[in-house]
This record gives C-alpha cells, sequence and structure tokens, in this order.
C-alpha cells in the first residue's frame, strides 16, 4: 500500500502528523492552540514545510479568510426597521421581520387581539380569532339563532 511521492492528500497529512510533535500554542499568534495541520506552500515529506496553526492562523495563511468576509459582506442584508416597535435592526437573515423574539410575540399578541364586532349584538370587544361573539349569552343566542336557522331550512327543503 506504499505510495511513496505518489500519496494523496490525506495521506500525507497523516504521515507529517505522526512524525511533527504538536505545539502547546499556534506557530504564528503563540495564543491559541492549534487545530490544523497546515502546509507553506510546497507538499512534500519535508517537514520544515510544515506547521501547527490554529484555524484563524490557517484560514489567513491560504486567504480564505479574506474571501470569507469579502463575501459575508456581498450579501449583506440591509437594515430593517421592526414591524412591532419601529427599531432599526440589522436581520440574521432575509426573513426576519422583528428586531427580537419579544417583539415578535408581541406582535403576534396584538394581531390577535384586534377589536371585532359581536356577530350576536353587535357591540365592540377585542379577542382571539376564534371568538365571534362578546359573551357567553351572545354565544348561546346565536347557536340558539343557528339551530333555528337550520331546522326551518330542512323543513323547507322537505316539503
Amino acid at each position: 500500500m506504499w505510495k511513496g511521492d505518489d500519496v494523496n492528500l490525506s495521506g500525507l497529512h497523516d504521515w507529517v502528523r505522526k512524525r511533527l510533535p504538536k505545539p502547546d500554542k499556534c506557530a504564528r499568534c503563540k495564543k491559541i492552540p492549534p487545530v490544523d495541520l497546515a502546509n507553506k506552500g510546497i507538499y512534500d515529506r519535508n517537514l520544515d514545510n510544515w506547521e501547527y496553526l490554529c484555524r484563524r492562523c490557517h484560514m489567513l495563511s491560504d486567504g480564505r479568510l479574506n474571501r470569507l468576509i469579502s463575501y459575508s459582506k456581498a450579501k449583506k442584508i440591509p437594515d430593517r426597521e421592526c414591524r412591532h416597535c419601529g427599531k432599526q435592526f440589522t436581520p440574521g437573515n432575509a426573513v426576519k421581520r422583528y428586531c427580537t423574539k419579544s417583539c415578535a410575540r408581541s406582535a403576534s399578541n396584538s394581531n390577535r387581539m384586534k377589536n371585532k364586532t359581536c356577530l350576536e349584538c353587535g357591540t365592540e370587544f377585542s379577542g382571539y380569532p376564534p371568538k365571534l361573539t362578546c359573551s357567553e349569552k351572545c354565544k348561546r343566542a346565536r347557536k340558539v339563532h343557528q339551530q333555528t336557522a337550520r331546522r326551518e331550512d330542512a323543513e323547507g327543503k322537505s316539503t
């Protein structure tokens, strides 16, 4: 199974990882413990061409961090106004309409509690969507009216 110089990238990384001791800190910033085994440009078995780096230093050396930052700036979603409180905020995604979860809940609750007109007596009241009448008394009266209307319809159709 020995491939010599024809080894693939993961095999070469494994070979170097077994032979190059891992230091306590990143080889570049000397602050963070290293995570990645990085190549300095030439993929060969020379241990001088390899170093252990933290993720940030590795991405900086590869140029990946700069590409990631420029890509995220290009895809930045513009600031919006919260639909509930009117405060300006930067949304985390294109769908977000409220600045916080509490604003979203408050807006949802206030939408449910809009003023309505009672279908039985005509008075103004507020309540959650399934509520059609202002009180239990009106609810029972509406039910009685509906039942009598159904009976009348059934009697009219049967004759």
